[in-house]
């Protein structure tokens, strides 16, 4: 130990009585061991001990203490200065806390408070702190600032040399924006007489005495400044008020002339080349940010127009000078045409979109484009990554990509420096999102091996990058097969099994678009072991993504049969899929069904679906899902539903959850009369819509009502009687479960969400009439129209509108309806044998047969004899082409064919082979000619007709057809009247929605 360091400990001994609180006598005759062991550890640090002979020169100037070895006084922190970043974080880790700057918050000096920024300059190249001056006046300055709860500096809260590479990338983001801390938190400036001479002091003084406004950055006044100025060493209060005389009032030109001269003194050259571009960067990113926080501007007395700049706590910056901000961008842009990477690097973190699109404006994309074959490592990364941020934008993708920005890239990823492999795979992504003709130019441009090769063997940002990359390129069908064939799954399967967060979710979604329609890449993936870790993401993923894409990958590779069985046997049936139905996100639900979709089709999976409880969520999200939620389940359903088993519980779950509504209603004791029971009650017939099978496909509740008083009595007396069956059901299980309210207090029973739904199960699944009644419902419905000819054939309608009353009847007598059924198909047959060139015939043999088969086969019955329908529907407008009822019927099933999804239409087609498909535009030329036949006045099923007209319209956006045929429709329907059938006021109430919405 030097003489020196001894004198050192003299100077400060006051220094370290302060900190402990004592004397350093006291400490040591009454605390020997926690105190000293601080002064010692301390010692040891400022003056390098670091053998024997100096633990005896420390004994001796303590001679009270028996000090130990220095190998064993190392675990306290120094009590006389800062400590090191990563010698404090080993010691006390528990004192740092991770928090998120960010641009808008700066701006609005959310952090001016509670977060102190010290500004100091660096007294050696290794120790900012000799002589601990620096730490007495921060902690003397956070005594008197209670507010203050954090406190950042350099030395010990950014790693220091020698860095580990972990340690490396937390400095560097540390560096990308630590101007942030000192554009929004509170400012501590140690200004010693060298402070004005060094470029980050400077640097730092001046952006802590700016304001940000809508015109970026401009001088504060002194009141609205966020800094303190504290001299150290030999400087004085002078001093810093030079140290105001020189920056304070700096416009950013000035600002920036200053720190670019030579003597201005900085330790790294380069941190003045890249922290100057910086500037100008964050100035343009201020006025942005800004802008969207502030209000609109005021118009003042006079017309005047007053300025409403920054929020609160922005200033105005009134006084300021107006500087040049556009020129501001095209000097970033103009320094990276001179092959600056510092100011490339300046244009990657300009990251809102504004920002993005101003780059472009400004010219920003042709010199990075150059700037990617620069000779410069660095210059090609920082290219690469501002391209990378640029392609965020839509417009930008098609810029970068006609700059002739594919093949440099490509390059960089398969020769570059592991910088320029990581950002240059990183803008091969961006570029190929959605973008199709990007997509084609990457890969022919030789991308996918070398992205490939990242995924097997890159660093960890290389392999999220190229993972991202390949899984957009996958959505091109060639691609598809090229990236497979370049032994990409393997890795992409590896990655997904032990990959990083980012890593395994750019995997999953890769493999998902690998697997998507292409049956060779589904066996190869299967093949590849990728079930087990997907069904594993789909469980206990870190992230909503991970489970969604993995979802979505199990829906794809469940297309083929092998694979239904391996990933029901990986068990992804019995909670996974199950669970995120049930309460994933809403993409997650999506998929989660798809892929029960798929699996259903197995018929062991049938079981092993329902056994998991995956029946009731998939009916719900049927009912009130998004449209893809809804198709899914609906495909999961119409599956599920081929076993006899499945379909009595989703009869069940669908009832028992519109019984609830219904129940919850009737409980609260509203009286409504017997037209409104009505629709409750024809709302039961619509539970076989509800469930999923063939929705929309047969229009459930488009009864033809034969207007005769007879038939009219008949109707009403069945009503009344199936109502008051119904309800003193109801009543009886009301009064058992106590669940009415009383008058006193009105509305739903404690109990009634607990209760409720047990108790309906339980009427459910009794066999009494009602659940007949209601299992009755989810497969019979009707649909039947007049006809002019066909006395056999009229007969046959007749009998099936007979058929359907038996089902209807409460009881209901399934015995009598398919009686019915068989005599109306039966009279039906007889009618086209006697009259074969009978377009009559023809029409209610079609209906005759729906009917048979609703009666007969509900649920899937309608779907197997789709064809025949259409078959002799053709055939009626082949024998009576002036007859506008076949035309309209054809019309109808084309208009709901034609909206059906993709999986129910394809399960349809399936079901009645040689079913010709239908298109929206068929449906209008149908109804068009039935509408040019149309009788006056007009018969009941115009009304039907003009509606599904306009509606047609509506979809292909023709807005004024649409309002035409939907008046039409509305005036016929006020027109009929009375004589409208349920069909037709149904048809009515969607001309009158669709009419609103023009």
């Amino acid at each position: 130990m030097s003489e020196s360091s001894l004198k050192y400990y003299e100077r400060h001994k006051t220094l370290i009585e302060d900190v402990i609180g004592k004397s350093i006598d006291e400490a040591l005759s009454t605390q020997p061991e926690n105190p000293i062991v601080t002064i010692a550890a301390a010692l040891l640090k400022r003056c390098q001990v670091e053998s024997a002979a100096d633990a005896a020169l420390l004994r001796s100037a303590f001679p009270q203490h028996h000090a130990r070895g220095p190998d064993e006084v190392t675990a306290s922190l120094a009590a006389l200065g800062l400590d090191r970043f990563q010698d404090l974080q080993s010691q006390r880790p528990d004192w740092f806390v991770e928090k998120e700057i960010t641009l808008e918050g700066a701006c609005a000096h959310e952090y001016a408070d509670e977060v102190l920024a010290v500004s100091h300059r660096w007294e050696q190249p290794a120790e900012p702190d000799t002589e601990g001056k620096q730490f007495a006046a921060i902690r003397k300055y956070v005594r008197g600032k209670p507010a203050i709860k954090l406190v950042w500096v350099d030395f010990s809260c950014a790693p220091q040399k020698e860095r580990t590479p972990a340690e490396e990338l937390v400095f560097k983001r540390t560096l990308r924006f630590v101007n942030l801390l000192f554009l929004g938190s509170r400012v501590l400036i140690l200004c010693d007489l060298t402070y004005m001479t060094r470029f980050w002091t400077l640097l730092e003084a001046w952006i802590s005495m700016q304001m940000t406004t809508d015109d970026g950055l401009v001088p504060a006044p002194r009141e609205k400044r966020r800094c303190d100025i504290v001299p150290i060493h030999l400087a004085s209060t002078g001093t810093a008020s030079e140290l105001e005389t020189l920056v304070a009032d700096k416009s950013l030109e000035q600002i920036y002339a200053m720190l670019e001269s030579p003597d201005i003194h900085v330790t790294r050259q380069k941190d003045k080349n890249t922290q100057l571009p910086k500037l100008l960067g964050l100035d343009h990113q201020v006025r942005l940010v800004v802008r969207k926080m502030a209000p609109p501007m005021l118009t003042l007395a006079g017309g005047a127009r007053g300025p409403s700049r920054g929020g609160a706590g922005v200033g105005t910056g009134a006084d300021a000078p107006a500087p040049s901000k556009d020129e501001r961008l095209q000097r970033l842009v103009e320094q990276v045409r001179s092959g600056s990477a510092y100011a490339a690097g300046a244009l990657a973190d300009m990251r809102e979109n504004e920002s993005r699109v101003a780059i472009a404006r400004a010219g920003g994309i042709e010199p990075l484009v150059a700037l990617l074959t620069a000779q410069e490592p660095a210059a090609g990364a920082e290219a690469a990554r501002a391209l990378r941020n640029l392609a965020n934008n839509t417009e930008n993708k098609v810029l970068i990509a006609q700059a002739g920005a594919v093949a440099p890239l490509v390059t960089l990823v398969q020769s570059g420096t592991d910088g320029q492999k990581e950002q240059a795979a990183g803008a091969l992504r961006n570029l190929a999102v959605k973008n199709a003709e990007n997509q084609e130019k990457i890969a022919k441009a030789g991308a996918i091996t070398p992205l490939v090769t990242l995924v097997q063997s890159g660093t960890d940002g290389q392999k999220e990058y190229a993972a991202g990359a390949l899984r957009n390129l996958a959505f091109n069908a060639e691609n598809k097969v090229l990236i497979a064939q370049a032994g990409a799954i393997a890795p992409l399967v590896t990655l997904v099994k032990s990959g990083t967060d980012g890593q395994k979710e750019y995997a999953a979604r890769a493999l998902r678009n690998l697997a998507d329609n292409n049956a060779e890449n589904q066996v190869l993936i299967a093949q590849a072991g990728a079930i087990a870790p997907l069904v594993t993401m789909v469980q206990s993923g870190t992230t909503d993504g991970q489970k969604e894409n993995a979802a979505a990958a199990l829906f794809f590779l469940a297309d083929i049969a092998e694979n239904k069985v391996l990933i029901a046997q990986a068990g992804a049936i019995t909670a996974p899929l199950v669970t995120l139905v049930k309460s994933g996100t809403d993409g997650q639900k999506e998929y989660a069904a798809a892929a029960l979709f798929n699996l259903a089709v197995n018929a062991e999976n049938k079981v092993l679906i329902a056994q998991a409880g995956a029946i009731a969520p998939l009916v719900t999200l049927k009912q009130s899902g998004t449209a893809g939620q809804k198709e899914n389940a609906a495909g999961a359903l119409t599956s599920l539903a081929l076993n006899d088993e499945n379909k009595v519980l989703i009869a069940q779950a669908a009832v028992t959850e519109y019984c609830v509504k219904v129940y919850r209603e009737l409980s609260r004791g509203e009286q409504r009369p017997l037209g409104e029971h009505w629709h409750r009650y024809s709302a039961f017939s619509q539970l076989h819509d509800r469930l999923g099978v063939f929705p929309g496909a047969f229009p459930v509740d488009k009864k033809r009502w034969v207007h005769t008083d007879q038939v009219h009595e008949h109707r009403e007396a069945q009503l009344n009687q199936y109502m008051a069956r119904l309800l003193a059901r109801y009543e009886a299980l009301a009064a058992k479960q106590r669940l009415y309210a009383t008058a006193e207090a009105p509305g739903t029973a404690p109990h009634e969400a607990d209760e409720l739904p047990a108790a309906l199960r339980a009427f459910l699944g009794v066999e009494g009439d009602e659940a007949k009644v209601m299992r009755w419902f989810l497969g019979v419905s009707s649909t039947s129209y007049e006809t002019g000819g066909g006395k056999l054939g009229g007969n046959g309608g007749s009998h099936g509108e007979l058929a359907e009353d038996a089902v209807e009847e409460q009881p209901p007598d399934g015995r009598r309806a398919k009686e019915r059924a068989a005599e109306a198909l039966e009279t039906a047959r007889r009618a086209l044998e006697t009259a074969p060139d009978d377009a009559a015939a023809h029409i209610w043999y079609g209906q005759a047969v729906g009917t048979h088969a609703k009666v007969f086969d509900p649920g899937l019955g309608q779907g197997r004899v789709c064809n025949v329908l259409v078959q002799h529907w053709d055939r009626a407008v082949e024998l009576a082409p002036q007859d506008p009822l076949p035309y309209h019927l054809l019309g109808s099933f084309a208009f709901h064919t034609s909206a059906l999804p993709w999986a129910t239409q394809s399960i349809v087609r399936t079901l009645s082979p040689g079913l010709r498909k239908f298109t929206a535009d068929d449906a209008m030329e149908l109804l068009r000619h039935s509408e040019a036949r149309m009788p006056s006045p007009p018969s009941h099923y115009a009304v039907t007709n003009r509606s599904m007209l306009g509606r047609l319209h509506l979809r292909k956006g023709q807005k004024g057809e649409a309002r035409v045929w939907l008046d039409k429709a509305l005036d016929t329907a006020l027109e009929l009247d009375k004589a409208l059938d349920r069909s037709a006021q149904k048809a009515a109430d969607e001309a009158r929605k669709a009419r609103a919405k023009l």
